[in-house]
């Protein structure tokens, strides 16, 4: 690859950073999702898809990563893979077939633009119904010290903060039917009874529907700042100062615990036992987070002819490991015939 075209390539780059962060909201003509709309597109699906902002003069970027893009969360996501988006908003009715989004995007002058958009769902699987516990978030890292400016000792590196707890998964009840060609979800949570419903195109293959309901895993502990340098010795002043001590190193944080694994009961109608076979659930309890690693003390500073030497700062303790969840969730599959038709399940 020539030099040449790697210089033209980072201008590029550049000027597409500093365009972007240049814009002015009035130049903006809308913000469009764009998306092949023959893929399968369910509530709890993954899909391939692009946001990209439209410009007055035409120009077009994606925008699906930049950072100045928010979206409204409870509703769709951006995933780690490439033009990857994840429709995370539970429907309250059978018949909801449209996901709302609302994009804000900072511009400049610290102005922001807001426009609705939306997708339009067929219900083809794979279908995931989610209900596991939310991971727990990491420790902050302690900040390291700085180096001192009016004593001679190192100060000390700041503690790794602890990780917060994986959230329990939920203890849910799924009732499955079939009305013509599609099987009908209902999820009831079993802590506040609200209901969930989703639709399913009856299609054979595996993992058709997944129903998740794992214990969150525990957040890392954070890393322990590292002591500063203590000042060198002074002896060529009418105040001579001992070299001081190193800092020292903050402790880590400890990781937490993960969460247990919720309870799986699913009822399966007699009309829509075909899927019995598509089915893959998991109730797991969750991983406990890893400890935070201590920070380095500091170096002592440097004695001058005549100074006694002192010691480097001492390290910080590393945290402890966050302990697993305690217990994976019971899962219980059972066929059965249930009115759903006017029953309560529905109301």
């Amino acid at each position: 690859m020539s030099k040449l075209f790697i210089f033209c390539l980072v201008i590029f780059i550049l000027n597409s950073c500093k365009n972007f962060k240049s814009i002015d909201i009035d130049d903006i003509s809308r913000i469009n999702i764009e998306y092949n709309t023959n893929q399968p597109l369910n509530y709890g699906s993954n899909f391939n898809g692009k946001i990209i902002l439209k410009m007055k003069d035409r120009t077009e970027l994606d925008i699906t990563q930049n950072h100045k893009l928010k979206l409204n969360r409870d509703v769709i996501q951006v995933g780690l893979r490439k033009d990857e988006l994840i429709i995370v908003e539970r429907p309250i009715r059978f018949n909801d077939s449209v996901v709302n989004i609302v994009y804000e995007l900072n511009c400049k002058k610290d102005m922001v633009y807001t426009q609705k958009d939306s997708v339009y769902l067929n219900f083809y699987g794979p279908l995931t119904v989610n209900y596991s516990g939310s991971n727990g978030r990491n420790g902050a890292n302690g900040k390291n010290a700085n180096t001192p400016s009016i004593f001679q000792d190192g100060k000390n590196g700041e503690s790794g903060l602890n990780g917060e707890n994986g959230q329990h998964g939920m203890n849910i009840h799924v009732y499955i039917w079939k009305e013509k060609t599609r099987y009908q979800i209902l999820v009831v949570d079993q802590l506040t009874f609200t209901k969930t419903y989703y639709n399913l195109k009856e299609f054979d293959q595996p993992k058709l529907l997944t129903i998740l309901s794992n214990g969150g895993n525990g957040g890392n502990g954070g890393t322990g700042g590292d002591g500063s340098k203590g000042n060198d010795g002074i002896i060529n002043t009418s105040k001579p100062k001992n070299p001081g001590y190193g800092g020292t190193g903050g402790n880590g944080g400890n990781g937490a615990n993960g969460g247990n694994g919720g309870n799986i009961e699913v009822f399966i109608h007699n009309n829509a036992i075909t899927i019995e076979k598509n089915l893959d659930l998991s109730s797991v309890s969750g991983k406990g987070g890893s400890n935070g690693v201590g920070g380095k003390g500091g170096k002592a500073g440097t004695a001058m002819a005549g100074q006694k030497p002192v010691s480097n700062g001492a390290s910080g303790t590393n945290g402890w490991n966050g302990m697993n969840g305690q217990l994976n969730g019971a899962i219980q599959v059972l066929i059965q015939d249930f009115n759903f038709d006017n029953s309560d399940l529905l109301k």
